[in-house]
């Protein structure tokens, strides 16, 4: 069963490297194999990252060859489970969601000589949700953090001069636009739109209520203690939203649902990614919106931190090779570039003030005071049970937000089924 498993992923990534690998990269003619790194097919990244292979290629010789993955991050993280279970040596580099150190951590290399004194440039946040058991598995390639886009218009229309910075003042807000807009003929409105469907994105959103409320999934010694009155009044809060400032339908909602309700118009708050951003830009609403920090609960402004790193294949026959690369791309000029011309934030601060990043990103000053409060979901601690993790957490969350069970039923079983799974 086994090599038939193996026989069936070769075929399958044949397809994917005869299929998506970029045409005009080819092998030097002496190299027996070309260096592979699996890309994501999102935004304009297929054609940075031919621009970034043939810079790359013409300073090292190295011929470099990009993979384009599944689109869907875990129909991704499927492959990669197949891939890495396969000890597979066909791909060298990996993209990383940054919650996946923990999964594949066996697999991938210490990236830490790597870095070396380097580290101390990027974001610690990002280090620490990369590193498991003191071993860099994933150098940090561009970050996310959840952030609050607003429309300033409407804040005007109704009397309010700043955007919210706390939960009491957005629900406040949301209520008197809602009321407003729909009173005056738009049904669809609701002032507030986020991720409610029960999957990964409501994980997100729930870290961040909880930790705003002073709540914690693990304390510092890795005992399970979400089951808080912190997280209580947290999933309260949110399990009133629905048909009051949020559509009754936004339990059913992705990140594209509430974005689309926003860039429509339909819409005063979103709470979204910075790669929002970009497309917001080209949509009906593009002069306006803003983004502000997501709003402080009774401790804290709290936003999930999310993004993606480059980890390197223990099976993979080229390593050095692959580490090379993997230092040239979170290289200052090769994450400039990507933040310029693809708007993706970068992992070290130290680009955050550079005049060309701030022009592509006229939020960066924004994110700056955001990332200062990110807080990551607890991947690390899970390792390769995150997935259970995860899913217990948005399983019965969702289950609160539609009035099945109420959070303190809710946080009891989360608690206990996580202590289940780190025995």
């Amino acid at each position: 069963m086994k090599r038939l498993l193996i026989v069936m992923l070769s075929a399958l990534f044949a397809l994917l490297l005869a299929s998506c690998t970029s045409e005009d990269e080819s092998s030097d003619g002496g190299a027996e194999r070309e260096l592979r790194i699996q890309i994501d097919p999102a935004g304009n990244e297929v054609e940075m990252m031919k621009t970034i292979t043939r810079q790359f290629t013409e300073r090292t010789g190295i011929a470099v060859k990009t993979v384009v993955g599944p689109a869907g991050s875990s129909e991704r993280l499927n492959l990669y489970r197949q891939l890495f279970g396969a000890r597979s040596a066909d791909m060298d580099i990996y993209q990383l969601d940054i919650i996946w150190p923990g999964i594949f951590a066996q697999h991938l290399e210490d990236m830490t000589p790597v870095l070396g004194d380097d580290a101390e440039n990027f974001l610690e946040e990002t280090l620490n949700a990369s590193q498991v058991s003191g071993r860099l598995v994933s150098v940090p390639f561009f970050i996310n953090v959840g952030v609050l886009f607003y429309r300033p218009s409407l804040l005007q229309k109704y009397g309010y001069e700043d955007p919210p910075t706390t939960y009491e003042e957005l629900e406040t807000m949301a209520a008197a636009i809602t009321e407003g807009e729909r009173a005056a003929g738009n049904d669809d409105f609701w002032g507030f739109v986020w991720q409610g469907r029960s999957y990964e994105g409501l994980t997100c959103n729930a870290i961040e209520w909880i930790a705003s409320e002073g709540g914690e999934y693990f304390d510092e010694n890795g005992e399970v203690t979400i089951d808080s009155d912190a997280s209580v009044r947290a999933l309260e809060r949110a399990a009133r939203w629905p048909g009051w400032i949020s559509s009754p339908d936004v339990v059913n909602w992705m990140e594209s649902h509430g974005e689309k309700e926003f860039t429509n118009g339909n819409a005063a708050f979103l709470r979204a990614w910075p790669t929002a951003g970009p497309r917001i830009l080209e949509s009906a609403i593009a002069g306006d919106f803003a983004v502000a920090p997501l709003p402080s609960g009774s401790a804290r402004p709290a936003a999930s931190l999310g993004g993606w790193g480059l980890g390197v294949s223990s099976y993979s026959p080229m390593k050095e090779e692959a580490k090379e690369f993997v230092k040239f791309l979170v290289s200052p000029e090769i994450l400039k570039l990507r933040a310029v011309e693809g708007g993706l934030i970068p992992p070290r601060p130290d680009l955050y003030l550079d005049p060309e990043v701030q022009e592509a990103l006229p939020t960066m000053n924004q994110y700056t005071e955001i990332l200062a409060a990110a807080v990551a979901r607890p991947s690390t601690t899970t390792q390769d049970r995150y997935g259970e993790v995860s899913a217990v957490l948005f399983t019965e969350v969702h289950a609160v937000l539609i009035g099945k069970q109420t959070a303190q039923e809710a946080l009891h079983k989360i608690e206990t089924k996580t202590i289940s799974f780190m025995e």
